[in-house]
């Protein structure tokens, strides 16, 4: 699996995997799984068997939702390092809002200390 990025969607829209991400993904082989379909799940499951690290980035409960969850995935593999990363944290008044660096940047003020 080394050196091997999945990138998992629905039905998203392309735009989003163009600009920053190919620039910070540069040189990476990646794999797009509809996490939605069995095929897709069964999939990234047999991946995550052989997995060092996953990361995920979805809204909390959502990685429960689609089973692809740290419990799920570490009950098949429970060598793999699971991170998961959201916007506003896992708890809180805004945990389940979706967001990504420049929104929450933005949230938090920083986007105006770069301006000129």
């Amino acid at each position: 699996m080394r050196g091997r990025a999945v990138t998992c969607a629905g039905a998203e829209d392309e735009r989003r995997h163009l600009g920053l991400v190919s620039d910070i993904a540069r040189g990476k082989k990646s794999l797009k799984v509809d996490l939605k379909s069995q095929k897709g799940l069964d999939l990234f499951l047999k991946l995550a068997d052989e997995a060092d690290v996953i990361v995920e980035a979805f809204r909390p409960g959502v990685a429960k939702r689609l089973g692809i969850d740290y419990e799920t995935i570490s009950a098949r593999n429970p060598r793999v390092v699971y991170c998961a990363i959201s916007a506003f944290g896992q708890s809180g008044p805004y945990r389940d809002r979706p967001a990504h660096d420049l929104a929450v940047q933005a949230l938090a003020g920083t986007v105006d200390l770069c301006a000129d």
